[in-house]
């Protein structure tokens, strides 16, 4: 059983490896969308890396619970991708917005 955040996040990054990732990287895309595309991908596909992923998260579902970023927000992510693809450029954009305080 795997309890401490860093164990969810280790078994999270060996789930990943298990797929090519790279694919859905592609110019443009927000880190959400590509959580939903992966996720997509894996519900909806059957090819053989989706069927090695989603039996690797069966074997480990305290940790996924069927959802493989079920232990990883978009940033943490972002940092698996930045560790494993360093060639990929990552853009971000900062919003800024007004409300009424009182």
């Amino acid at each position: 059983m795997y309890s401490t955040y860093e164990q969810c996040i280790n078994i999270t990054y060996q789930a990943l490896d298990l797929l090519n990732v790279k694919q859905f990287l592609t110019q443009g895309q927000t880190l959400a969308n590509i959580y939903d595309n992966i996720e997509y991908y894996l519900d909806n596909n059957d090819t053989r890396d989706a069927h090695i992923v989603n039996k690797f998260i069966e074997e480990h579902s305290d940790v996924f619970q069927g959802i493989i970023f079920k232990c990883m927000n978009e940033y943490e992510f972002m940092e698996y991708c930045q560790k494993r693809y360093p060639e990929i450029k990552w853009g971000h954009h900062v919003e800024e917005y007004y409300w009424v305080a009182n």
